[in-house]
């Protein structure tokens, strides 16, 4: 048994640790970090595998500082009860002393190598993903028991870090001193409070509060703050219970599941934090399309996914309500250190720090370091809910100048216009830049109706014509505005425009940002660019679209691409002088590749290209990169596929054949009581995808879709072929390419562009548009923008515990006794 070892070496009656249970194991990997004070303090580092916790005894205790080795020394297994187990076990027994949980979390191994391979070998590869600790480490047997625990130079690296500064439990939030006196956590604090707190009920809804726009100034009357470029939140927490909610009042939980123990960070039973959700990359710098990103995808394993390529972090900077008391009536100062005594940092939950020196100073650093600008907070303000002037917000301006090329109806008591609709001339075609409507008042809004009913046309000039919840007015060109603005979005639309008044002169054609402050203009940036050349070059002849139009059509679809995209390798298959030109595959790394362009080595001497980010997807297309392909598993599994894929492909047939078959496939997957998804290849065909639970290889995936094409030939010989030879394949017939089924083979993903005439698009379908008189080339780069704002996301690749191959195998032999 694998816990004799350490039922040995326990007598449960005077002990209160688990005995163990080994009956069932969770299907995903957990790990933890206990603080261990015995006869002296040490850490225990505990992984799950195959039911049980490997441990490792770390007498000084984990180090983000890169390429530290930390000796570690091998221990009894222990059982799945004692990851999150804490406590004090009594003298006399074995390992006397307190434990606490000082993290919890997953772990993945890195690599292809299975783990008993490796523990065998004496080298495991892994990564942690925790509320204190996270990143990749190497553990390395020496000799005998004794191992080497070294970290590995990532993103999560600190090298000023130590264990013993977050004396407190990731399991219940309990300090350590509340752990060894077995005092139950988190709870009210007793303090002296401010004779302006009042005893409330923790409040249901809070609105949070704004802050008016204000150029830099000095005042030792004001705190000043970086104004972080990402999503406002309110962490309202009681007792157990923590909602996590935006500014509009969604939860956020869902899509950001790493603050799901925000609670233990804070010392209280009860408490609502204002504060706001930042990702950032391997530099620290916020990444706003990273955040909207997160917000395209819906299934749980890709947000994990997400969330562990691209780092969250929770800023805390105010603190409205703590156990029982309403702190919003207190002036800014004494909120400040209430929060600073409750609250306990981590790599994920940060104080947003109150900076040092002078406004104007202060605004010069920050922008200088590419960051949004700086929020001043008065600091006697009470906490007003909505826009006040006691904060103001300090912003490094962009500002752009744009023509207005139509204009939206007013709605309630706006009167004249409801917004300018802009645009701008790039290499001969008109580009929707977005709308502006903040920073007019009523008098510019009667002006500008007036003005622009003299150019009024009845078609925009336009081709991406935005939707409107009101009437849109068409213009011509003949007027431009300057407008100020956060940011470009991935698609080239602005973020937060302010309209700032009539420009004095016509915009270039070119795009050029104007940056109005000097030290941003100076500043390097970190987020990756992707350099354009050559725009107008055309690669699709017959519908004369160009290199540009590639680029914004990949730069509109990265976000949603990325969630199917993220973690396989991928395979580009790139035509340099157009659809009619030679073409090649692109599957490895070659000199001059952009380094941001993340490069992994999936087996020995053999290096893949992986999409981390939707912005790859434009450099992809600056390549000239038509279709991206990319594999059916996803790392760290790529020995496992997330389902089975049937590429329905005809020979010298109608696309109806091809529909035809799609059902008869449809059929014998409701008689299994499988669900798949379905998509036109782009090209001539329809790819049908379903996905299986996790943990099949390729070589049961492939038997199982052999078997089910086999039963679909039988039933239907005429019209179904499995001869792989193309020559070889009869006329009028449907080949099930079921040879797909294999590590490193891709397929065009969806939402990829295909090399045809008419720039045909993967496109994702419902199982009814069979019925229609669909063509499999339909949907093409200018018409799928609509399509998928119209319809959603219709295409998931996520595997589905319920679906599993034992399950279908006795059916499945019943079908071909038949």
């Amino acid at each position: 048994m694998a816990l004799n070892e350490y039922r040995k070496k326990r007598t449960f009656a005077d002990t209160p640790e688990p005995k163990g249970d080994t009956s069932g194991s969770p299907s995903r990997w957990r790990f933890s970090l206990q603080r261990h004070q015995a006869r002296h303090v040490h850490y225990d580092l505990r992984l799950e595998h195959n039911g049980v916790l490997l441990s490792w005894a770390v007498p000084k205790g984990p180090s983000l500082q890169p390429l530290s080795k930390r000796l570690a020394v091998a221990t009894e297994d222990h059982p799945l009860e004692y990851l999150a187990w804490e406590g004090t076990i009594p003298e006399g027994n074995y390992g006397a002393g307190v434990m606490m949980v000082f993290d919890i979390g997953y772990w993945e191994s890195v690599g292809n190598k299975d783990v008993n391979e490796a523990l065998a070998q004496g080298e495991i590869k892994l990564k942690l993903w925790g509320q204190k600790v996270a990143g990749e480490w190497t553990l390395v047997r020496t000799k005998g028991s004794q191992w080497l625990w070294i970290k590995k130079d990532d993103s999560w690296s600190q090298t000023e870090w130590d264990p013993e500064d977050y004396p407190w439990s990731a399991a219940s939030g309990r300090t350590w001193n509340e752990v060894s006196e077995g005092r139950r956590a988190p709870e009210p604090k007793k303090r002296a409070w401010p004779q302006r707190t009042t005893s409330k009920p923790l409040p249901r809804k809070v609105q949070p509060m704004l802050a008016h726009i204000a150029e830099p100034f000095d005042d030792e009357d004001w705190a000043f703050e970086v104004k972080w470029d990402g999503l406002r939140a309110i962490a309202t927490c009681q007792v157990q219970s923590l909602t996590i909610e935006s500014r509009g009042g969604n939860s956020l939980l869902k899509k950001f599941p790493e603050f799901q123990e925000l609670r233990a960070r804070v010392a209280a039973e009860s408490f609502v934090l204002d504060g706001e959700i930042v990702v950032v990359d391997a530099g620290g710098s916020p990444q706003f399309s990273e955040v909207a990103s997160r917000f395209q995808i819906s299934d749980r394993n890709l947000i994990e996914a997400s969330a562990r390529s691209h780092r969250a972090v929770f800023y805390a900077f105010d603190l409205l309500y703590l156990d029982g008391r309403d702190l919003r009536s207190l002036d800014w100062t004494t909120r400040r250190q209430l929060l600073t005594e409750v609250f306990r940092p981590d790599g994920w939950v940060r104080l947003s720090e109150a900076l040092p020196g002078s406004g104007r100073d202060i605004f010069r650093a920050v922008t200088a370091q590419g960051l949004e600008g700086v929020v001043a907070k008065k600091r006697s303000s009470p906490y007003v809910e909505g826009r006040s002037r006691y904060w103001l917000k300090l912003k490094a301006k962009q500002s752009l100048t744009c023509s207005v090329v139509g204009f939206t109806a007013p709605k309630g008591t706006r009167s004249g216009i409801g917004s300018l609709l802009l645009a701008r001339e790039l290499d001969g075609r008109w580009e929707y830049m977005g709308r502006v409507g903040t920073g007019m008042s009523s008098q510019p809004l009667k002006e500008w109706k007036a003005r622009l009913q003299e150019c009024e046309v009845d078609s925009p000039i336009i081709e991406d014509v935005p939707k409107a919840t009101t009437k849109i007015t068409w213009c011509s060109p003949k007027f431009a505005v300057e407008v100020e603005f956060a940011e470009l979005t991935p698609g080239g639309k602005l973020r937060h425009p302010v309209y700032i008044g009539l420009a004095s002169k016509t915009p270039p054609k070119e795009r050029v940002v104007e940056k109005a402050t000097a030290a941003k203009e100076n500043a390097p940036s970190t987020a990756p660019k992707v350099k354009i050349s050559n725009p107008k070059k055309i690669l699709f002849p017959d519908v004369k679209l160009t290199k540009g139009d590639l680029i914004a059509y990949y730069g509109t679809f990265g976000p949603t691409m990325l969630t199917h995209l993220i973690d396989r390798p991928l395979s580009l298959r790139r035509y340099p002088d157009g659809v009619n030109g030679q073409d090649f595959f692109q599957k490895h790394p070659a000199p001059g590749f952009a380094e941001w362009i993340p490069v992994e080595e999936v087996k020995p001497g053999d290096e893949a290209i992986f999409c981390d980010q939707a912005m790859a997807l434009e450099y992809f297309a600056q390549l000239a990169s038509i279709e991206i392909h990319a594999t059916l598993s996803r790392r760290p599994h790529l020995d496992s596929p997330d389902g089975l894929l049937f590429d329905l492909d005809p020979q010298f047939c109608e696309f109806e054949k091809i529909k035809t078959v799609a059902r008869y496939l449809k059929m014998l997957l409701d008689d299994l009581g499988w669900q798949a998804q379905l998509k036109t290849t782009g090209s001539r065909g329809l790819h049908v995808f379903v996905p299986l639970k996790a943990g099949y290889s390729f070589e049961h995936s492939r038997l199982a879709a052999g078997v089910m094409a086999d039963i679909l030939r039988r039933r239907y010989p005429k019209l179904i072929t499995l001869v792989r030879t193309p020559a070889k394949r009869p006329k009028n017939s449907v080949y099930i390419d079921v040879p797909q089924n294999r590590t490193a083979a891709t397929m065009a993903c969806a939402y990829s562009v295909r090399a045809t005439s008419v720039a045909s698009v993967s496109a994702p379908l419902r199982w009814s548009e069979l019925d229609s008189d669909l063509g499999p080339r339909d949907f093409t780069i200018t018409t799928m923008p609509a399509r998928l704002e119209a319809e959603g996301d219709l295409w998931s690749m996520t595997p589905n515990p319920r679906q599993t191959l034992e399950d279908a195998l006795p059916k499945l032999e019943e079908m071909l006794r038949k």
